[in-house]
């Protein structure tokens, strides 16, 4: 404690503050090109650091049980209100927090991080928040009857180039580490792609738009890429161009089909967007999807009073 009672860490957290309003306040005009390049790598590096301490402070959280003590139910939700976070940044430190801050068991022992190397390059600065997330991530995607050794050595790998490469080149090399752990694919089972699994529809834009993101099995996949084949062909189901085929049998005709298919331009990802909904649109046309809460399942489009106008 100093005179002040408070203890080092709030005092290094002032002097942060103080460091950080400095650094904002002053200009960089009168810095070298060589004296400004290193500034921007020392900076950078303090911010990496800076993410070992924000684990330190989300583990603390929860040792503390501050989320359960102010009526909240998840410290993801706690840090929302009391950071003022977006769902899915706090969602992210949580997770971040679990994996690269040193865990206590049950009995009260102190153990390391799950992902040691990885702490340990965020907590020199060497690596950035992207680099430890991807290396995260794909340790997870490693198959569960994979060795600790294979995930160790796995991850010291992954971490040693990420101190001196980008973030977008690690997917790739993990691959590569999964085609030598599992090269004919029999070590990942039914229960890891379960595992991963999972469609998510997000919230519908101001412009009605809405983002679709997951990842599919190999069950789905074998269902969807014929359908896909052939109807998100160039040609058809086109919405804008009435003579474009929306049926298998309109489709026999190949003369129509070519002929739609050379007025059509629409990209490939729009061809599967349009291919989906023709789809859907004959399911609930035809009744087979049934009820859902007593009613038929059925899309239900609302328009403005403007809107029909303008359509008429």
């Amino acid at each position: 404690m100093n005179l002040r009672g408070e203890t080092a860490i709030v005092d290094g957290a002032h002097a942060l503050l103080t460091a950080v309003r400095t650094l904002a306040s002053e200009s960089l005009y009168p810095l070298t090109d060589g004296e400004f390049v290193e500034m921007m790598g020392e900076v950078e590096c303090a911010m990496r650091q800076l993410e070992t301490v924000k684990h330190r402070l989300i583990a603390d959280t929860e040792r503390r049980s501050l989320a359960k003590n102010a009526g909240f139910s998840k410290t993801s939700i706690y840090l929302e209100r009391t950071l003022r976070l977006s769902h899915a940044d706090a969602l992210a430190r949580v997770r971040a927090a679990e994996t690269l801050s040193p865990q206590v068991t049950l009995q009260g022992v102190d153990v390391g991080p799950a992902l040691p190397y990885v702490a340990l390059a965020q907590e020199e600065g060497a690596i950035s928040v992207d680099h430890a997330r991807r290396i995260a991530w794909i340790i997870k995607r490693l198959p569960e009857i994979a060795t600790d050794a294979e995930k160790e050595n796995a991850e010291r790998i992954l971490t040693d180039y990420a101190r001196e490469g980008s973030p977008d080149v690690l997917p790739g090399l993990g691959e590569e580490i999964m085609a030598r752990i599992d090269p004919d694919g029999t070590l990942t089972t039914d229960k890891d792609r379960q595992r991963f699994r999972g469609i998510t529809l997000g919230k519908q834009r101001v412009d009605g738009m809405s983002p679709l993101s997951g990842e599919i099995t190999p069950e789905l996949r074998v269902m969807l890429a014929p359908l896909l084949a052939k109807f998100a062909r160039p040609g058809m189901c086109n919405p804008q161009d009435r003579e474009s085929p929306c049926t298998a049998a309109a489709a026999e005709d190949l003369e129509v089909l070519k002929a739609a298919a050379r007025r059509d331009t629409r990209t490939a990802a729009q061809r599967n967007h349009d291919a989906l909904l023709c789809f859907l649109r004959f399911d609930l046309d035809d009744g087979q999807l049934g009820k859902h809460r007593g009613l038929p399942v059925a899309a239900v489009i609302t328009m403005s009073l403007a809107e029909v106008e303008r359509a008429a």
